[in-house]
């Protein structure tokens, strides 16, 4: 998989760098069934025995949509509780598959779409609130879970994720509302597991600035990676991460790989951006451990930092920032079968951690593995990264 196809997935884009439309195509104008339409639904889905109550019942596609369990237990005597998980199965279903702009609810559809594939079956019941997604996000949290409640949508996690994707929307407005006023360019993209590291992140932003290093840095906790955020991770040419300890645990196999972290440093390999770590107690997971899309990022120079040598460290991560090495070859991974995983670039080199054992970043270079290198032709040393990653 390439780094830009990675990257275009993550930003939302085809494989020619072209925004995608929905990726399913839909079909079904539910809103505007007719009674005869549902039951030949209801027909299709193997409920022929409730024809007659759906029938008598006058169920069109507006009543349909809006049916809850107790709706469908009591006024449709569908009381064989197995039966009824069935049939809201199929019409989770349904409402997940329904083309809603026949009724004006395309964006909602939309937003819910891209909280997760699950929540589009929310749709109806929040337009026939006369909920859009400008309304909710003018609704303060407890406003918007009470008023979930009363639509139907009972479940706290879900909730949850909704209300953060609306502060998300606002984020995301609000930055690329500044684009048009005030300077976007960073020269780093700084940051940290959000669990840990947001004191040292602001740190080193601010020792960086006093130096006249632009820092962007996210001050919001959310997990949810914004494609504004996105973007300027592909188009600054730092990309300066903060690993405490326990830092790439959202990045290993045995998690999901959806967090925020994990998207971040995806992107910055796809787009080629210079790689800092800076490591503070932290120890490298084995490489078995970490996703691979994301495993890279070790073989990139690192700063440990030191609390009490803090001039030093913040002056060692200028130097890679600015391209400033005293010690310029080839890396010593590329000499012991390790050029796959090694990215041609110009101002960063290759850590040190090994691929088979945990080991601290400060692990000192071997110096006969210096010696060796040190003899490699000059015709081989086409890239300057720096042998030096580690104190």
């Amino acid at each position: 998989m390439s780094r830009q196809f990675l990257l275009n997935r993550l930003l939302g884009m085809d494989q020619q760098g072209f925004v995608n439309p929905q990726e399913e195509e839909y079909v079904d104008r539910v809103p505007e069934w007719t009674v005869e339409d549902v039951v030949n639904w209801v027909k299709r889905i193997g409920f022929t025995d409730y024809v007659p109550v759906f029938e008598q019942c006058g169920v069109d596609g507006d009543l349909l949509l809006l049916l809850k369990d107790k709706d469908i237990k009591e006024d449709l005597e569908m009381t064989n509780g197995i039966l009824r998980k069935r049939f809201l199965r199929e019409l989770k279903n349904l409402r997940k598959s329904c083309d809603y702009s026949c009724c004006n609810a395309s964006e909602v559809a939309h937003f819910l779409s891209n909280v997760g594939p699950d929540f589009r079956e929310y749709t109806y019941n929040l337009v026939n609130k006369d909920m859009s997604v400008d309304y909710m996000k003018k609704l303060g949290a407890g406003d918007l879970q009470d008023m979930m409640k009363e639509v139907g949508i009972e479940n706290i996690v879900h909730q949850h994720k909704i209300v953060e994707a609306l502060s998300c929307i606002d984020e995301e407005f609000q930055s690329n509302d500044s684009t048009d006023s005030s300077e976007t360019s960073y020269d780093v993209y700084l940051t940290y597991p959000r669990s840990n590291g947001a004191e040292l992140a602001s740190l080193i932003k601010m020792q960086l600035e006093l130096r006249g290093i632009s820092v962007f840095l996210d001050s919001h906790q959310s997990n949810h990676l914004s494609k504004h955020n996105l973007r300027l991770i592909h188009e600054t040419k730092h990309f300066v991460l903060i690993l405490p300890t326990g830092g790439l645990d959202s990045c290993l196999v045995e998690n999901t790989g959806s967090e925020k972290l994990y998207k971040e440093i995806v992107a910055a390999l796809a787009s080629d951006a210079n790689i800092v770590p800076v490591t503070d107690n932290f120890q490298w997971p084995d490489q078995e451990e970490v996703h691979e899309d994301v495993r890279a990022v070790s073989y990139f120079n690192s700063v440990r930092w030191v609390h009490d040598y803090q001039e030093a460290c913040i002056g060692k991560l200028e130097r890679f920032i600015r391209g400033e090495s005293m010690l310029k070859v080839d890396s010593p991974f590329s000499m012991m079968g390790r050029i796959s995983m090694v990215r041609s670039r110009k101002t960063s080199g290759v850590s040190t951690p090994n691929s088979k054992s945990r080991r601290s970043s400060s692990s000192p270079l071997n110096p006969h593995l210096l010696t060796n290198l040190l003899m490699v032709p000059r015709s081989a040393r086409k890239s300057n990264l720096s042998l030096v990653s580690n104190d």
